[in-house]
C-alpha cells in the first residue's frame, strides 16, 4: 500500500496525538505495530521537524 506525502503527514500526526493521550488502545503485538508504523512514518517525514510543520499539516488537511 502507498499512501501520498499528505496522507503520511496526516496520519503521522493522528498517531502521534492519540499516542500523547494514551488513546492507542491493543495487546502488545498490535501496538508494537502501530509504533513500528509511527516511526517508519517520522523517518519519512522531514516536515514534522521543520519549524512550520503546523502550517504544512493544515495545507495537507485542506488538499485531502
Amino acid at each position: 500500500m502507498n499512501l501520498t506525502h499528505d496522507e503520511a503527514l496526516i496520519f503521522f500526526e493522528w498517531l502521534s496525538v492519540q499516542d500523547d493521550k494514551n488513546n492507542l488502545e491493543g495487546d502488545e503485538a498490535e501496538l508494537r505495530v502501530i509504533w513500528r508504523i509511527q516511526g517508519q512514518l517520522e523517518s519519512q517525514l522531514p516536515d514534522i521537524f521543520l519549524p512550520d510543520y503546523a502550517e504544512r499539516l493544515a495545507a495537507a488537511k485542506s488538499r485531502i
